[in-house]
């Protein structure tokens, strides 16, 4: 396991377009693809994603408005809390979320998502694969 530095955490979200978070020091291990594809080329993915901890949890905490993420997809993450508002990609979405997927599993108590745990933003052309498990408002 290694712990995101400030440093890598700002090279990291360079690649996404105005994020907002507040869970910088995650603990992951991961490879960075970029995809071989000429019509992929310009999208980013990250590969054995673990985060653990409590609530608004995922690889972007909460984004907030006008914050978006574009190209971005996260494969193999478990995402793993005790709290609510967890998804692979964001625990909150506020903003913008454009041609994402996650595959992987994700934890909680309550509002619980394979790609964002609450949604008050707005996602076009994503999806999300895997397993996700909490006690109440638990969903794609």
């Amino acid at each position: 396991m290694y712990r995101l530095s400030p440093q890598h955490a700002s090279w990291i979200f360079g690649l996404i377009d105005l994020v907002v978070a507040h869970h910088l020091f995650l603990k992951f291990r991961t490879v960075f693809l970029r995809s071989s594809h000429p019509a992929h080329s310009d999208r980013l993915h990250l590969k054995n994603l673990t985060i653990t901890g409590g609530s608004h949890l995922g690889l972007v905490g909460v984004l907030k408005s006008p914050g978006q993420i574009l190209g971005l997809g996260i494969m193999d993450a478990n995402v793993m809390s005790t709290g609510s508002r967890i998804g692979m990609l964001a625990g909150h979405n506020e903003g913008q979320i454009r041609q994402c997927f996650s595959f992987g599993s994700a934890v909680g108590e309550s509002e619980v998502g394979g790609l964002v745990g609450r949604n008050q933003g707005k996602i076009e052309d994503c999806f999300a694969g895997g397993s996700v498990s909490g006690l109440y408002s638990v969903g794609g």
